[in-house]
């Protein structure tokens, strides 16, 4: 016999229009409940994301999250952008569905350090 969490999962995944309906609805008479859940929701990703990264700054070694950002080793951040959101990369990235080689952990000030030495090499 099948579990109700699994029934419920088969069920999302057989009707998502009867399941976007019902997200509709909830944010539409919720929707201070809808943003605080959608900002925890997030929170709680990004957290995950630098966590399975290390979670500590590989420059300076600072370990607060609340100035951890996650780089891209390359410099590729930009384009990547274009192709899918920074959730769908913390996602990808929590899950291991993406090469973590492609990244590390910076706080705002080694990052915005590494954005000063680019643009130095390149003569600006």
């Amino acid at each position: 016999m099948n579990s109700s969490a699994e029934y419920n999962r088969k069920w999302r995944k057989l009707n998502p229009d009867k399941v976007n309906a019902q997200n509709r609805r909830y944010r539409e008479k919720y929707p201070d409940k809808d943003k605080a859940n959608r900002r925890r929701y997030g929170i709680k990703l990004r957290t995950d994301a630098v966590s399975q990264l290390g979670g500590i700054c590989v420059h300076c070694g600072i370990k607060d999250i609340r100035v951890l950002t996650i780089d891209h080793v390359n410099g590729n951040g930009s384009s990547q952008r274009k192709l899918m959101s920074s959730s769908t990369v913390y996602r990808k990235i929590r899950d291991v569905e993406i090469d973590l080689c492609l990244f590390q952990v910076l706080c705002w000030n080694c990052n915005f350090l590494k954005y000063l030495e680019k643009d130095k090499e390149k003569g600006y």
